[in-house]
């Protein structure tokens, strides 16, 4: 009779421990595969979740490996297979934990540990100052002003996905595209960052005009819009008209002689 000796499995996963999910928004989820490898010089056998990790970790889907992993209940000496982790925090701060799986190691039953960490913090949180709404006051029709507006994140992560959906003519972005010409505005903005956005207001009638600036992002867990309301009134412009017949006669005056008149001029018009 004849045998070979062989080192027990041994199970070992991909990347540093504990493996930092860094800091995610409260109602997030994020997730995480881990490459598992049998170092070992037998199969692994009798591979299942140990139970131990509880929330916010879990696997994705609630079962071990996760959904999108493709270890099963056994792995072949010097293979590989994939579980997926994800992080969910809930509360804020830092958490931690460690994914734990059985196996038989050829010998005994034996568990395969590796640490896992993540920090949970409140949702980005855009503004926009001014007041609400903010008023342009009158402006002559055809002519333009222009209002810098700064948006803050008082939220705990980076806002992505930043965008204007909402304002549209009369009123727009100085330059014709968002942030506006000497905005600083882009598509993300970090925690307890601002940035400013520069938009006219161009009226083509008179009277009262009202819009709204939207701004859309995605605050770490869903997607949100912060707004303003702005408005402005239409004037026309200024119109002079002076007094007296057009021309106006002196009539004969003797040489060497003053005539004066008083002439009264008026704007009929709605702009200074």
């Amino acid at each position: 009779i004849q045998g070979t000796a062989g080192a027990p499995a041994v199970l070992t996963y991909s990347g540093v421990s504990p493996y930092n999910y860094g800091t995610n928004a409260t109602g997030s989820t994020s997730e995480q595969t881990f490459t598992v490898t049998n170092g070992g010089a037998v199969t692994a056998t009798a591979m299942a979740d140990a139970g131990t990790m509880a929330l916010p970790f879990d696997w994705k889907g609630g079962t071990y490996p996760g959904v999108g992993g493709d270890c099963g209940g056994s792995l072949a000496s010097g293979g590989t297979c994939t579980i997926v982790v994800t992080f969910q925090p809930s509360v804020n701060g830092l958490v931690s934990d460690q994914v734990d799986i059985n196996y038989e190691n050829g010998a005994i039953l034996t568990n395969a540990t590796h640490d896992v960490q993540g920090t949970g913090a409140d949702p980005a949180n855009l503004t926009i100052t001014e007041a609400d709404p903010y008023d342009y006051g009158p402006v002559t029709v055809t002519a333009t002003a222009n209002h810098v507006f700064t948006i803050s994140n008082d939220g705990g992560v980076t806002t992505t996905a930043m965008s204007e959906v909402g304002v549209g003519l009369p009123f727009g972005f100085v330059g014709g595209s968002y942030p506006g010409t000497t905005g600083t505005c882009g598509t993300t903005l970090s925690s307890g960052g601002s940035c400013t956005i520069n938009v006219s207001y161009s009226p083509t009638g008179t009277g009262l005009q009202s819009d709204t600036i939207s701004m859309s992002y995605f605050n770490g867990a869903s997607t949100q819009n912060s707004n303003r309301d702005v408005q402005g009134t239409g004037v026309a412009a200024a119109t002079l008209t002076i007094t007296e017949a057009d021309p106006y006669d002196y009539g004969t005056v003797p040489a060497g002689r003053d005539n004066d008149f008083t002439f009264t001029i008026s704007n009929a018009g709605g702009s200074q």
